[in-house]
Order: structure tokens, then sequence, then C-alpha cells
């Protein structure tokens, strides 16, 4: 049985895909809530990677795709999170932070990538390659 921190991170995507097609949420929300979740999410595996495109409305994923191609671009950097109140982090532990963060979301996306190729076949699902 999944844990409930896997159970939300599906749930949640699979909540902002909706909200993308309602309207409610543009596609630069999106993408930067998915960037946001990647980062935050359980470790990467390809099983849960599968449920999140699973979990994700088909008109949505042409949406993560374009989060899976910003992910992969070569200039791709996940900021740290920001911190109010109690000791400022420095230069250096800022840094530190985004180095995971970014090397935590490049694992995902990886993942993505494979998942939704695989999933090309299915309606509405991506039907072209991601470079």
């Amino acid at each position: 049985m999944a844990d409930d921190a896997t159970v939300e991170f599906v749930r949640v995507v699979a909540k902002y895909g909706c909200f993308l097609l309602a309207g409610k949420i543009s596609a630069d929300e999106f993408r930067w809530a998915i960037l946001d979740e990647l980062a935050a999410a359980p470790e990467a595996n390809a099983a849960l990677a599968a449920e999140v495109v699973a979990a994700l409305p088909v008109g949505a994923r042409p949406a993560l795709t374009a989060v899976v191609q910003a992910g992969l671009a070569p200039g791709f950097r996940k900021g740290a999170w920001f911190r109010g109140g109690g000791v400022p982090q420095t230069d250096a532990q800022r840094e530190a932070e985004s180095a995971l963060l970014t090397a935590r979301v490049r694992a995902w996306v990886v993942l993505l990538t494979e998942c939704l190729g695989t999933q090309a076949n299915e309606p509405g699902a991506v039907s072209h390659p991601i470079t």
C-alpha cells in the first residue's frame, strides 16, 4: 500500500491538471506548480511516475509535456525554497538546496518522459517524442 505522501502527490498533480482544464489556472501556473510538486515529491521511481501520468486528465498531458521539456532544458535550475523568519540562509546553503531540488526535478522529468512516451498510443496521450 502506498504511503500518505505518495497518494497525496498523485492526487495533487491530478488536481492541478483538473484546474488547468477548468481554466482555474494558466499553463504557466500549472508548470510552476508541478515543478514545485516534483521538487518536494517522494523519491522518484518509475511506478509512481506512471501513476502520476495515469491520474492526470488526458487533456492536461500536453501541459505535462511542457513541464518535462522545461525540466530537461540545459539551463533549468530549481531555485531554493524561500524561508521567512529565523536565520537567513547563506549563499552556499541556497546553492546547495537549489542543486538538490534541481536534481530531484530532473530525476522526475526523465521518468515522466518515459511514461509519456510509452503511453503515446493511448487516446489523447502525447503522440510525439519529447526531445
